[in-house]
């Protein structure tokens, strides 16, 4: 099965429509053949099948439709179309390999407006039919639709083409071949002549003066839609070098809908602008709505109380005494993923404004890496490291969002400054562990490999007609010589003859063994 086609449903055009269009037509040839009429014909549909005929104005169509990307969607799964209808050929299936768990397919759709009307876009009904490979129904709510570059109530204007895209999202109970097979409409209908018209209150101010403590204030303006349909619109401040429209948690403005005919008050917030710097307690300003058919509708004006004369603390914080300290894994697995772990330590400070966050560069011979606090701590653990020397920079950024320069931080110093860097450390979290070169006839029964700060555990075994001492010669850790204990302290081995059972506490760096097993007979051959 497949996705059933898109339709644009034959024009019903009644006879006054047709007056209409001759009037028009004759119009604009004789008086001004650059003006566009800007109504559309009342009740059209428009589907993703079918086309619109307007006779000698032309045709409002599909011109293109392309699957530009998928996931787990069958090969053949490739659209086709005519003037008047798309054929997506839909069918979701998990190829062998694949690794992605969900379902997707995205479409390139262009609308074509060769009339001499404007046209609104309407969604109308989306009803999928699923099966899956046994031909069983499956939920439709698994599957989603979403439009990017395209809106509810948006214009497609006369003797222009529209590009928007059209995804599809499918989230199964389980893998399985499913075929999808539905309707999808829009409506293109008449669009009387309207406007948005906003209104803030006469008078209306707020406070942003930072010395009490005001971050953000906040207004209202009321939306009047003389439109039959639903607009989208958005709220613009005049001057955006001192203010910034936010949402009631600091965030950027997003958009607002008002529907056809309604009357609305929306609330808006207003903060100050990074690094804006106020010569005057106070400052009025405009604020206006945007649509698509008017991007300037004044709202009235706002004032804003500020601190005049805010002064910025430009000079970067300072940081000193860098240093690190390597970590132990906390995993015993030598091919583990959190091995690699070291703290980075410095002293920082900034007199004026503070210290925001710092920011720390760890670099090896082959790459560097930047990782940054969340605020003025003074330490961070880094992960990931891999075996090998290292140095680390440190800087940091105030409150007012200055710090070191570029030059500074590509040529940092090892005291006091906007970019401080380490001594040079090398690391090793893996360690080997292996026999001195004169130890024969014997051998470990197990890995020869331990992470750093981990017990290493292993049953040692002598050769054929060999058998194991009653002591080893010694034992090195780091290419220090240990001591042996019977019990369970760091950086020391115990070794019981009986069993072979041999442990080092807490590695540290790579170990060694020697030790001379005894010949027990037999005419056997050390190896």
């Amino acid at each position: 099965m497949v996705m059933k086609k898109i339709k644009l449903n034959d024009v019903r055009n009644d006879k006054k429509a047709i007056k209409i269009n001759i009037i028009m037509s004759v119009l604009i040839v004789a008086i001004l053949s650059f003006i566009s009429v800007g109504f559309a014909l009342y009740g059209q549909t428009l589907s993703a099948r079918g086309d619109v005929s307007l006779g000698l104005q032309g045709k409002i169509a599909i011109t293109d439709v392309t699957l530009t990307s998928s996931t787990n969607v069958r090969s053949d799964s490739i659209p086709s179309f005519t003037d008047d209808s798309v054929d997506f050929n839909l069918t979701f299936e998990k190829g062998e390999g694949a690794t992605e768990p969900n379902y997707q397919a995205v479409y390139s759709i262009t609308i074509n407006n060769g009339t001499f009307y404007d046209y609104e876009f309407n969604l109308a009904n989306f009803q999928p039919v699923i099966t899956n490979s046994s031909g069983i129904d499956v939920d439709p709510s698994y599957l989603t639709l979403s439009l990017n570059g395209i809106n509810i109530g948006d214009m497609i204007p006369a003797g222009e083409a529209v590009t928007f895209t059209l995804t599809l999202d499918f989230n199964p109970a389980e893998d399985d071949t499913y075929s999808v097979d539905g309707g999808l409409e829009t409506d293109l209908t008449e669009e009387p002549h309207g406007s948005l018209i906003g209104s803030i209150p006469e008078g209306a101010f707020g406070d942003l003066r930072a010395s009490l403590g005001n971050d953000i204030t906040s207004f209202t303006v009321t939306v009047i839609n003389s439109y039959q349909s639903q607009r989208t619109f958005s709220l613009n401040i005049n001057d955006t070098s001192h203010f910034q429209l936010v949402n009631s948690d600091g965030t950027a403005l997003g958009n607002f809908t008002i529907n056809g005919g309604a009357t609305e008050t929306y609330t808006f917030y207003v903060k100050r602008a990074d690094g804006a710097i106020f010569t005057r307690d106070s400052l009025t300003t405009s604020v206006h709505l945007s649509y698509s058919e008017n991007p300037n509708v004044s709202c009235g004006n706002i004032t804003l109380l500020v601190d005049a004369l805010e002064e910025k603390d430009e000079t970067p914080p300072l940081v000193s005494n860098v240093t690190a300290v390597i970590n132990n894994a906390t995993s015993s697995d030598t091919s583990a993923t959190d091995v690699g772990s070291v703290t980075v330590s410095w002293n920082g400070v900034d007199a004026e404004s503070g210290v925001k966050k710092y920011y720390v560069v760890a670099q090896n011979s082959s790459e560097s890496t930047t990782y940054e606090t969340t605020d003025d701590s003074t330490s961070l653990t880094i992960t990931g490291l891999t075996d090998g020397s290292y140095t680390f920079k440190v800087y940091g950024e105030n409150n007012d969002g200055y710090k070191a320069s570029d030059g500074a931080i590509a040529s940092p110093t090892t005291g006091e400054s906007t970019c401080s860097i380490s001594s040079s450390y090398s690391f090793d979290w893996h360690y080997t562990v292996s026999f001195s070169s004169d130890t024969r006839n014997m051998r470990a029964l197990s890995t020869t490999a331990v992470n750093r700060g981990y017990n290493y555990n292993v049953t040692l075994r002598a050769n054929t007609n060999y058998t194991l001492p009653s002591s080893l010669d010694y034992v090195t850790m780091d290419g220090t010589q240990i001591a042996s204990t019977t019990g369970t302290e760091a950086g020391r081995y115990r070794y019981t003859s009986s069993s072979g059972a041999f442990y080092v506490y807490s590695a540290t760096g790579d170990i060694v063994i020697k030790a001379t097993p005894t010949s027990s007979g037999g005419g056997g051959c050390g190896v």
